[in-house]
């Protein structure tokens, strides 16, 4: 990670100041790096060379830096980890551009390590964050999605890059096709299960431990799994009181706490668990073509800590 942190500091240089400054906000503020260490432990399961990893694992994180950036500025988020967003110190114009500026240099890192395979996986996943990106703004607040439209939702807008940081991995390697998609297979589907526990979490997580708003979901009017639980489930007035905390004109912040009751009423926090660990265990079941390794128990791992991850 030492290694991926020096590539990711070399690519930030730029001769406009705001570009390096607002970057290193992005990066001191620090996160789980989650990414980027999967690329690196699926690379030494594979025996991948260790140079063209880091780099890799460098570009990944760029793109995941880069969405963030931008989730900011569609969300109107202030609070990111704790800390200001960017766009809250210094605009939405400046997050915006410096997201373009880190999916550029991301590309570059591709095109650096030469491999048309790679730049294949990771321009077809960045083409695949957009259009997750889009297809959850175009359901805002549209109670009318089910428990496949929550999970299509994540496999196009979370599963992508999580899948592409450990399939790069087997490229680089050169693995035989079932490894390739065994890798691809775990990525994917932790990339679900993370993204479910970060669902729970938004509702669940204090602001110190999660570091933003409890709730937030609920502000930006996002229709996510343990509300389709819940809803599903509810009476005819209760599903009525969705639809009214879910209108455009409502006060979502006045309505949380009922919200919270009922989430809790239909055990859809345990739900949606329960769902996640499926996803767990499809991920742990796609290493089984891979001998056993500190590099392949670090990945087991990885998904039992997103299981029970706290924030």
């Amino acid at each position: 990670m030492g290694r991926v942190n020096e590539v990711m500091q070399r690519a930030l240089a730029s001769s406009v100041p705001l570009i390096p400054e607002l970057g290193t906000h992005l990066m001191v503020a620090g996160g789980k790096r989650l990414r980027p260490m999967l690329t690196l432990a699926a690379s030494h399961m594979c025996g991948a060379p260790l140079e063209d990893a880091a780099q890799l694992a460098a570009c990944v994180e760029f793109i995941h830096a880069a969405t963030l950036l931008h989730d900011d500025v569609i969300d109107e988020s202030l609070l990111r980890r704790g800390r200001p967003t960017a766009n809250a110190v210094w605009g939405n114009k400046a997050s915006v551009l410096v997201g373009d500026f880190l999916f550029a240099r991301a590309f570059e890192l591709m095109v650096a390590q030469g491999s048309l395979e790679v730049l294949a996986l990771l321009s077809a996943t960045s083409v695949r964050l957009s259009e997750g990106e889009v297809l959850q703004l175009s359901m805002t607040g549209d109670l009318s999605v089910t428990r496949q439209g929550c999970v299509d939702i994540m496999s196009a807008k979370t599963a992508p890059l999580f899948e592409a940081a450990t399939g790069v991995a087997g490229i680089l390697a050169g693995v035989d096709t079932v490894q390739k998609q065994g890798l691809l297979t775990y990525g994917r589907a932790l990339g679900v299960c993370f993204q479910i526990i970060d669902d729970i979490l938004d509702y669940q997580g204090g602001d110190a431990s999660f570091g933003k708003a409890v709730g937030g979901d609920l502000l930006e009017r996002k229709v996510t799994l343990p509300v389709v639980l819940a809803y599903e489930k509810g009476s005819t007035s209760e599903q009525q009181f969705w639809r009214d905390v879910y209108d455009a004109g409502a006060d979502q912040k006045e309505h949380l706490p009922k919200v919270l009751s009922l989430l809790s009423k239909y055990n859809a926090f345990d739900e949606a668990h329960r769902i996640a660990k499926g996803y767990g265990q499809e991920a742990l079941g796609a290493l089984s073509v891979f001998q056993d390794s500190p590099a392949k128990a670090a990945l087991e791992e990885t998904v039992h800590f997103s299981l029970l991850r706290q924030n």
